[in-house]
């Protein structure tokens, strides 16, 4: 489990990985652009809709949770857990927390230098 606050636990990932850097920058590139693919897709759900097609909508909720756990994003991860968790209640979706998250990672790892 990572320490509340934790924006990215490089070292768990990179561990996973067998220390391969450039793998590690490889899956981070690609989880950057699918995280806001997600979220578009979200987005145009809602808007096309109201609230949207509800699995469709979960599943995509769900994915985010997913490979925000295996990157080893906890924050992104928390706020996909509480996006989903809305979207099951059936509560008003508010994707800014997400979104926020997202942000802060991204920036993370950049000034990193793992990502450009």
């Amino acid at each position: 489990m990572e320490p509340a606050g934790l924006l990215f636990d490089r070292e768990a990932f990179l561990d996973m990985l067998g220390n391969d850097e450039e793998l590690l920058r490889e899956i981070l590139v690609d989880y950057l652009a699918d995280s806001q693919r997600i979220l578009t897709e979200i987005s145009a759900l809602l808007a096309s809709v109201g609230d949207g097609d509800d699995y469709e909508l979960r599943r995509l909720a769900h994915t985010l949770k997913g490979s925000s756990a295996n990157v080893h994003a906890p924050q992104v991860r928390q706020a996909a857990i509480r996006l989903e968790h809305a979207i099951t209640k059936q509560e008003p979706v508010d994707l800014s927390e997400v979104r926020g998250a997202l942000h802060e990672f991204t920036t993370h790892v950049r000034q990193m230098g793992l990502v450009s």
